[in-house]
This record gives C-alpha cells, sequence and structure tokens, in this order.
C-alpha cells in the first residue's frame, strides 16, 4: 500500500512540475509555439506579447490571449518552410529511401498494405537504425524480419547521398540488399537515384545486382503531395525469364500522400509485369491498389 501511494505520490508531483515549467517558461517574440491546453484545445503561432499571466499569439486567423496557467503543453516549431508544418516523413517515398538521413532522435512508424510494420530512429544527425515484422508470417510462426540501417549526408545545397541495407530474415534464409541512393531537392519535392547488390548470407553464388529505384516527390499543399517509385531490375531467372521478356522486371508505385503535421497517410496503384497475362503485351502492367500509413515522433523533447 504504502509503494502505491509512493507512486501516486510521483506521478502527481511530476504532472505539477512539468505544469509549472510550462507556466514560469519565458518566450521570445516572433517565436513559433504549439501551445496545447489543459481542455484539450491547441493552437499554434507566433509570439506577439507575454506578461506575466497571458501569452498572446498570433495564429492564422486572428491573434489570441492564452492563460498561462491553463497550458498543459508547448512545443517549438523549428520549421520555417512554404507550408503550414513541415514534411516529417521526407526521408522516404512510399518504401525506398531517400538520401535525407532523419535527425538525432526523430524517428516514425510506418505501416505497409496493413500487413507490414516496421520503425526507424536518427541515432545521430547522419545514421539511423530501423527494423520490423510482416503480420501475416508472424502469425504462423515463421515470422519475416528485417533491418534497415541508413546513413545519409548532405554535400551540396539540396543534394543528398547516402547508404545503406535492406535486410531480411525468412524461414532460414537471410537475404541483404546494401545500396546507394543520390537525392536532389528538399523533403518537401525531390527525386532520388538509387542501386545496390542481393546478397544472400552463405550462398555468394547468388550474388547480383538489385534494382536501379527512380523516385520522386512533390509537395503540392499543406495537405498533398504526390509520389512516384518505380523499380527496373534484370534477374537472371528461369522463373523470370519465362513470366518476362528479357528477364527484366518492373515495378512501380504511383499516388499520393496525404500530411497531418505527425501522420501521413499513402494511396496509390502499384503496377507490376510479374503478373501479366501472357495473352496481353509485353509491356503491360497489372495495377494492385496500395495503401500505407506512418506516425513520426520525436526524442528530442518539446521540439517538433
Amino acid at each position: 500500500m504504502k509503494n502505491l501511494i509512493a507512486i501516486a505520490l510521483t506521478i502527481l508531483a511530476t504532472f505539477f512540475a512539468s505544469n509549472l515549467i510550462a507556466q514560469d517558461q519565458s518566450y521570445n517574440e516572433n517565436q513559433r509555439i504549439i501551445v496545447t491546453m489543459d481542455n484539450g484545445a491547441i493552437y499554434e503561432g507566433t509570439v506577439l506579447r507575454e506578461t506575466e499571466t497571458e501569452l498572446i499569439l498570433t495564429t492564422e486567423n486572428a491573434n489570441i490571449s492564452l492563460q498561462k496557467n491553463q497550458f498543459k503543453k508547448v512545443e517549438t516549431v523549428e520549421y520555417d518552410g512554404d507550408f503550414l508544418f513541415r514534411n516529417s516523413h521526407g526521408t522516404r517515398y512510399f518504401y525506398s529511401p531517400t538520401a535525407i538521413p532523419l535527425k538525432k532522435g526523430e524517428g516514425y512508424y510506418q505501416n505497409l498494405m496493413l500487413v507490414a510494420n516496421s520503425a526507424n530512429v536518427g541515432i545521430t544527425d547522419n545514421i539511423s537504425i530501423g527494423g520490423g515484422f510482416e503480420f501475416i508470417s508472424a502469425i504462423s510462426g515463421n515470422p519475416i524480419l528485417f533491418l534497415t540501417p541508413k546513413v545519409g549526408f548532405q554535400i551540396a545545397d539540396k543534394l543528398h547521398v547516402g547508404a545503406g541495407v535492406r535486410a531480411i530474415s525468412f524461414d532460414g534464409e537471410f537475404y541483404s540488399t546494401p545500396f546507394g541512393v543520390i537525392t536532389y531537392g528538399t523533403t518537401e519535392s525531390n527525386v532520388s537515384i538509387a542501386t545496390g547488390a542481393n546478397i544472400t548470407l552463405g550462398n555468394p553464388e547468388n550474388f547480383g545486382f538489385g534494382p536501379t529505384v527512380i523516385s520522386a516527390s512533390h509537395r503540392l499543399s499543406n495537405r498533398v503531395s504526390i509520389m512516384t517509385e518505380n523499380y527496373l531490375w534484370k534477374l537472371n531467372n528461369d522463373f523470370i525469364g519465362d513470366v518476362v521478356e528479357g528477364n527484366v522486371v518492373l515495378f512501380g508505385v504511383h499516388g499520393v500522400r496525404l500530411h497531418t503535421r505527425k501522420s501521413t497517410f499513402d494511396f496509390g496503384v502499384m503496377t507490376t509485369n510479374l503478373l501479366q497475362d501472357s495473352d496481353l503485351p509485353v509491356d503491360y502492367l497489372v495495377p494492385i491498389p496500395y495503401i500505407g500509413y506512418s506516425y513520426a515522433f520525436s526524442l528530442a523533447k518539446n521540439k517538433i
């Protein structure tokens, strides 16, 4: 019982301390912040004026006065771009990465097609690590697991280079695709080219070139981006040769990304020549619906 009381007192002390910190914190004029109130209301704007008890914010619609003793949380907005908020998912397209790195403490959770789950986090400003699993295979007792480390560096204005590995473990085999990628642009609009190799651990004879991936993204508004992600892959495989002409596999995802401040919802169409009917032209690409979801988080307290 004493332990429960001690825990309760600790929680209450932490709550009141954080509330007092929010109240006592001072703000600079023209500083952009997001204020969450005790009643759940959220206000974003730039600081116009501050008194001992009030904070006056300039928002999109008007100047508002907020009582500091009702603050639950205050976050500093570091983005200073053309949109209402930054693209918090600019380090990748539907799946393929850009060369733009996650910053230290930044991360995201991603779900693809309802079954593939992964998370990535920046451990420095240039290095990130991530991994995940596929849900259906996990239920069956033979999970598909993957690991996704990446490094990225800015070498010139709007120009990044990066490298990483897409490693997959399945049914006792370990496959990896080391890759290099170059990206021109910003997190809001960019184009990337990536290529790499395919390696099966313990079976060097299966070494081969990976796909060449050409991807692009362009943000149209606060809420909408358009994206395309295209794979060109030549495989020396008898089965592939029976399906597609010249053993060249084509795969792409094309669609839109809908933005909120921390979440994105991806909707698109996947196209591939692997499912083409023998009676159809060789260049016919069979469309398949695509959906994805991502949520960005930050381990850097009170910064977004």
